[in-house]
């Protein structure tokens, strides 16, 4: 089985938080980089947010320009919370879309309607830091899935970054600051700086008025994503 491939994708203020204390972050991006993003989505087989970004930000999650080109929609909800009228679940009859989340939750009321309404759902194990993402993508690979884009939020990048289970990082720096407000990898479990991670730099550069990082790995090397 080909491994898949994980690109995690987010925007940040220059001060390292992708939103506001108060959970805003709708607009930290601006038009260039938004446009990257629908573009990375054509480019990938899935993409991955958790259920915190999907219950404060009600996203589609598609290809805007190029909806026929919308990958698959994978979201992780360890606790099923995912909203009947959400705006993924009224598209999950379009648009493919498939749910992980616990074993105990499978048989419920709601898991039976996300079903009726075209979600598949998937039950894998539950870790201490949340749902197995290493069984999370042995499942997707068996699929055929070998790139996935993971947007966020917090949790889960800070779970992929924790469990170096990613291959590509393109991190968007947009000229703002929010002070006080929610870093991408809050809960990496980072504490020091004898284990900080020091990513590969590929590439920087400008566009528009912000900055594009395009980096791996640091034991890895390899050709940018864009």
């Amino acid at each position: 089985m080909k491994k898949c491939k994980v690109l995690l994708t987010f925007a940040q203020s220059i001060d390292g938080n992708i939103a506001a204390r108060n959970g805003e972050s709708r607009y930290i991006s601006e038009s260039g980089s938004l446009s990257l993003a629908q573009e990375l989505r054509r480019s990938h087989d899935a993409i991955l947010v958790g259920i915190g970004t999907v219950l404060k930000d009600n996203p589609l999650l598609t290809c805007r320009s190029h909806p026929e080109e919308t990958p698959l929609r994978i979201i992780l909800d360890s606790g099923l919370r995912l909203p009947e009228d959400s705006r993924i679940a009224a598209s999950a009859s379009r648009v493919p879309t498939m749910l992980f989340t616990c074993e105990e939750n499978l048989d419920s009321g709601l898991a039976s309607r996300l079903r009726e309404a075209g979600i598949e759902i998937q039950a894998v194990s539950r870790l201490e830091s949340g749902l197995d993402l290493g069984e999370i993508l042995s499942r997707i690979g068996e699929l055929g899935v070998e790139s996935l884009m993971v947007e966020g939020g917090s949790g889960v990048l800070s779970a992929f970054v924790a469990q170096q289970l990613w291959d590509r990082m393109l991190v968007v720096t947009s000229p703002m600051i929010l002070g006080a407000g929610i870093g991408p990898f809050d809960r990496a479990g980072i504490l020091s700086l004898d284990q900080a991670r020091k990513p590969r730099v590929n590439e920087i550069r400008i566009m528009d008025n912000e900055v594009v990082w395009d980096l791996s790995p640091e034991e890895s090397s390899g050709e940018s994503v864009s």
